[in-house]
């Protein structure tokens, strides 16, 4: 698969994972007075936001779900739909594009894989329908992650709640992570890392809407020093008609999709 496409996987991924919970109506920290626990006060009012147990419990009565979304890069404009079994963790992602074609890949539960109008074959590396747990927020009590509260900040001329940590690699390099927050929902707005001083991601989150009660972000922007994208989901939907064998590459049976759909 392409640097591109892979790229465009790990957008849809991060739509599903930066989606956000029921509103909260706590008022904002006081930002003349940060203090060490203000970060904890801030994340604790995050997960309330999210309703964590509300939505575990929804989604416990999700089979699948199936997002449609699409992407503007430039290389142009691709569609992407994924579809995610809740229980398994098994996924197949389509993309498609007038510059690329089609690609498909997924994971069958033990192996990913890969298949293009040229080659098919599994995936040396998996790739994670699920980020790292220190990326997330909600799992701040378990993450082994420490987070500060930082004082507000202004993004196109509204304020925001911001909490930084650092997150250290496999190959031990740390990277700053700085979260923006609303300040009256405590939703997700924005996410900085940092490389050796320097900005080098900024994903962006926004027009969120609830799915069977569950809320997701439909609008994500991701920028790096070489790429940058804007991911506009279409629709999501659950509990849709599938083929299992979808999950699975087949060598002998199983053909291109002729489109994405």
């Amino acid at each position: 698969m392409s640097n591109t496409n892979l790229k465009t996987v790990w957008l849809t991924i991060l739509t599903l994972l930066l989606s956000v919970g029921a509103t909260a109506n706590q008022a904002a920290t006081n930002n003349k007075a940060v203090t060490k626990n203000d970060a904890e006060k801030i994340l604790k009012n995050h997960v309330k936001s999210l309703n964590a147990i509300k939505k575990a419990k929804l989604r416990k009565k999700i089979q699948n779900t199936k997002t449609v979304s699409e992407t503007k890069s430039i290389g142009g404009t691709q569609k992407v739909v994924r579809i995610i079994e809740e229980q398994t963790g098994k996924y197949y992602v389509c993309q498609e594009s007038a510059r690329s074609g089609i690609t498909e890949s997924g994971f069958d539960g033990k192996q990913t894989w890969t298949r293009t109008a040229t080659a098919s074959g599994y995936s040396s590396s998996k790739l994670r329908m699920n980020a790292p747990d220190s990326l997330n927020l909600s799992k701040y009590k378990t993450n082994g992650q420490k987070y500060e509260r930082l004082k507000n900040e202004i993004i196109d001329g509204k304020e925001y709640i911001v909490i930084k940590t650092d997150i250290k690699s496999k190959t031990g390099m740390i990277s700053p992570h700085k979260y923006y927050l609303f300040p009256n929902t405590y939703y997700l707005k924005r996410i900085i890392s940092s490389v050796s001083g320097k900005t080098a991601n900024v994903y962006t989150l926004g027009d969120y809407r609830k799915i069977d009660g569950i809320p997701y972000s439909f609008s994500n922007d991701s920028k790096t020093p070489r790429f940058s994208a804007h991911v506009k989901t279409l629709s999501v939907k659950h509990n849709v008609k599938i083929n299992p064998s979808i999950f699975e590459l087949n060598k002998k049976s199983s053909k291109l999709a002729k489109s994405c759909k």
